[in-house]
């Protein structure tokens, strides 16, 4: 049945993703910078003049990281914003902007690298970020907002020294925020002068690349620039985003069009094929992501505020069926927004809450009210993955009563709709999630959270997620992680359906790529080591 609305056939593959759980609770003691730099490469064997030409999402339509509500941008906006801390794609938090951190008592304290300066040429300062975390928890469009509510004072002892005054413990949590969106800080001159249209036309941040030009949600390029503080280890001349493609990624690598395509976990057999045809001119890396895809709820509006819709929903879905088919046996079935291999997943409690049942999903649509079934309209992202998925997924939930009325949604408004103008109440679509499973969380499901259009909070959460963000110990975050995550599959507040594995072909000539990742968070070119062989 699947095959034929998928319209392909589906050869199996068999896949050895390690599930191997890699440890993101914060560090508390002082983090040095001197233990963690990499070892200089013989600058003999790079080619340091060449640009990386990319495909992968679809462009940046936001440059302001405290506003930009698409959460795929922030791979591309780390080429211009350095991060405050670093997130190695071995799972390290390493220092980035700030040399070391540390907790002093309930507080949180960054000790920032010297020497820094922005692309304007202003200095890097205390100043500067303590500009840049004020705007981010008071700014009315902040996207980070609630992950800073903890935030009381923001203190500036010294020019190179920050310290947060907290109302509730964050120890757990800090440090993998300053990792992303949080821990990148613009030039304030930039925003000053910019005021409300920051981030609209240009960016000024202390990363390895200035910003060239864009086209919103299409393409995106950069460049190198000379007084960038960490030089010795950037080795590309710039890159080119060239936007996003569904087909012909691998084809394009091969030919020598672009250096370098995140792929969908689909494709893998294609990938393969292509490697052993010509290794010289393809390699590709694959591994598990926290990316899950699921049908996306905005649960306070009808039918889907009502609990039992939501858990026939959950039971219409056989989830390992979809992941083997439309992934090539890559995906990992979901039962629960966080993925097999987070210390804060529970797969005891939550694994067995909905095996594929039909028969009860109609059972429940009867009790809630809705003998004869329910039709909906259904947001569908216009590509070939997300309409085969589309699709699987409307001819799957009809046996249990669902009938999905799909509405073709371009990639480039999706998140617009999702998550800013919350227009679009029901979509089949992917969530790129978090390396730290209470920050995904969060997000998705506390009232303020980025990518939680309901606006309110899965009731009982908000509790657990702070005492697990306050908590010094793994055991502990991930105890009420765990009790977290209960709560939202237990009211069906989730609906996700497989783990997508993280899938690169790229240019053998180009070097550093040590993992996979997926056509949202779609490569790292900064805390990983990259660049061209001659």
């Amino acid at each position: 049945m699947l095959k034929k609305v998928l319209g392909r056939k589906f050869v199996p593959v068999v896949v050895g993703l390690s599930l191997m759980a890699v440890s993101l609770v914060a560090p508390i003691s002082s983090v040095s910078a001197k233990d963690t730099a990499p070892k200089p490469i013989d600058p003999k064997t790079i080619d340091a003049t060449r640009r990386l030409r990319l495909i992968g999402t679809n462009g940046v339509q936001q440059m302001d990281p405290v506003t930009g509500a698409v959460t795929c941008e922030a791979e591309m906006l780390r080429w211009i914003y350095d991060t405050l801390i670093r997130l190695t794609p071995d799972g390290k938090l390493v220092p980035g902007l700030a040399e070391s951190w540390e907790r002093d008592g309930k507080n949180f304290v960054l000790h920032l690298r010297k020497g820094v300066i922005f692309q304007d040429g202003t200095k890097f300062n205390a100043a500067a970020v303590q500009a840049h975390l004020v705007r981010a928890k008071t700014h009315p469009k902040s996207v980070l907002a609630t992950s800073l509510k903890a935030v009381d004072a923001i203190e500036t002892p010294d020019p190179f020294t920050v310290k947060l005054i907290l109302n509730e413990g964050r120890a757990g949590v800090l440090p993998i925020l300053f990792t992303d969106r949080a821990g990148m800080v613009p030039s304030p001159k930039a925003v000053a002068a910019a005021g409300t249209s920051y981030g609209a036309t240009s960016a000024v941040g202390a990363g390895p690349y200035k910003y060239d030009k864009h086209v919103s949600a299409v393409d995106f390029h950069v460049s190198t620039w000379k007084g960038y503080w960490d030089a010795e280890h950037r080795h590309l001349a710039g890159i080119d985003m060239l936007g996003s493609a569904t087909e012909l990624q691998v084809q394009r690598v091969v030919s020598g069009d672009v250096d370098y395509a995140a792929l969908k976990d689909v494709q893998l057999t294609e990938a393969m094929t292509a490697k052993v045809a010509d290794k010289k001119k393809l390699d590709y890396r694959i591994a598990p992501t926290d990316q899950y895809s699921e049908i996306y709820l905005n649960w306070n509006i009808a039918p889907f505020n009502n609990v039992l819709v939501r858990q026939a929903l959950e039971y219409s879905l056989d989830r390992t069926t979809l992941a083997a088919v439309l992934s090539a046996n890559s995906a990992i079935p979901a039962f629960s927004p966080l993925a097999a291999n987070s210390w804060g997943h529970d797969a005891k409690a939550v694994d067995s809450l909905y095996k594929y049942d039909p028969v009860k999903a109609k059972a429940l649509l009867a009790q809630a009210g809705f003998p004869n079934g329910i039709t909906v309209d259904v947001g569908m992202i216009q590509n070939t993955y997300y309409v085969a998925l589309s699709e699987a997924v409307q001819a799957m939930v009809k046996a249990s009563g669902f009938t999905f009325n799909l509405k073709s949604v371009t990639g480039a408004e999706i998140n617009n709709r999702l998550y800013t103008l919350k227009n679009l109440p029901v979509a089949i679509t992917a969530y790129r999630g978090s390396p730290d499973p209470g920050l995904t969380l969060e997000a998705k499901f506390m009232a303020k959270g980025s990518a939680n259009a309901s606006g309110s909070s899965v009731p009982g959460i908000d509790t657990l997620l702070i005492k697990s963000a306050g908590a010094t110990s793994a055991t502990l975050r991930a105890k009420w992680l765990k009790e977290a995550e209960l709560l939202v599959m237990q009211g069906a507040y989730s609906i996700p359906i497989y783990h997508n594995a993280g899938l690169v072909a790229f240019n053998p000539k180009f070097v550093g790529t040590v993992k996979g990742y997926t056509t949202c968070q779609f490569g790292d070119f900064v805390s990983a080591e990259v660049y061209f062989k001659k």
